[in-house]
């Protein structure tokens, strides 16, 4: 019924801590693990091999090369068998106590074309989505109009790959959120094939996000200056006017950023400024500051011909 599908990349400490925490208690439920590996060269091969020997439960892909973010993501979704698979990340962590929960879900709600968990990151009470009750979702616009924001990766459990979505998704490879427009794909085709979505928000508290990597910090400004607006005009024409409060909140943040900035050049400190600002260079700061003159809402479709002419 449910396979866990991670992908990973010179993460062996962080993957082989996550592992630890669920490898007997999936076995025990005959949940499947899939781990595609990137091509590390930190020791991750050897450890998964060594993994497999003691787990029949546990796949491994072991890429020749990196691939790529994209590719990595949705080729370990591509080798499962289940009907169901959790997206999560090699940083991540699912405490074992979760997994009978998540099982139980996926037989309460049935026949669903998506499930997105709730969780907490590793410092904070914060909840990933603010609901007290589980929320359902007939209509895939309605989802990306309020919830866009929650489809992250390592909170979704989504239906086995569809082959005929291949050509689809390759003008989406490269951007470094395939797997949300993946979603978005399948949301939209069984939408206006059925008439309805199944979507299912969950409002317990499943997955522990962990603090941001300094890889990922070091790049945050690229990510929201560049990556962002790329990936919101790939979305398909479906959900355009759902998307116009996203974009309107992307841009809300952009401001948001901006302003610790400043604070932090004025000599202010306080945690969330630290927490996302230390560790950015203020030379790729002023840069990417550039770069979001030339990225307003007005120019995201602007981007999108641009992006798929340089795929072509």
């Amino acid at each position: 019924m449910l396979s866990i599908c991670i992908p990973t990349f010179n993460r062996k400490n962080s993957l082989k801590e996550m592992l630890d925490e669920i490898l007997d208690e999936a076995k025990k439920l005959n949940i499947k693990i899939i781990v595609s590996d990137n091509c590390s060269s930190d020791g991750t091969q050897d450890y998964l091999e060594s993994v497999k020997k003691t787990y029949s439960n546990v796949k491994i892909i072991l890429n020749s090369e990196n691939k790529g973010l994209d590719f990595n993501m949705l080729n370990v979704l591509k080798n499962s068998s289940s009907k169901y698979s959790l997206w999560i990340g090699d940083d991540d962590l699912l405490p074992k106590d979760k997994l009978q929960i998540v099982l139980n879900k996926i037989k309460e709600y049935g026949d669903f074309d998506l499930m997105v968990l709730n969780g907490l990151a590793e410092d904070s009470l914060v909840k990933h989505m603010q609901i007290n009750n589980d929320v359902i979702i007939e209509d895939a616009r309605e989802f990306f109009r309020n919830y866009e924001d929650k489809l992250t990766f390592g909170f979704t459990i989504v239906r086995n790959y569809v082959e005929e979505y291949e050509q689809r998704i390759e003008k989406y490879m490269g951007c470094l959120h395939a797997y949300s427009l993946y979603i978005a794909e399948y949301l939209m085709t069984n939408f206006q094939k059925n008439g309805v979505n199944k979507i299912c928000l969950l409002s317990d508290n499943i997955i522990t996000r962990r603090n941001f990597e300094k890889s990922y910090s070091a790049r945050l400004l690229d990510l929201m200056f560049i990556d962002m607006p790329i990936q919101k005009g790939l979305y398909p024409p479906f959900y355009d006017e759902c998307l116009v409060k996203r974009k309107i909140e992307y841009q809300k943040e952009i401001t948001r950023l901006r302003t610790l900035y400043q604070y932090r050049k004025l000599g202010i400190n306080f945690m969330t400024m630290n927490k996302y600002m230390n560790s950015l260079d203020k030379w790729s700061y002023k840069f990417n500051i550039l770069i979001s003159c030339l990225v307003p809402i007005a120019v995201l479709d602007f981007l999108k011909r641009i992006y798929k002419g340089i795929r072509r």
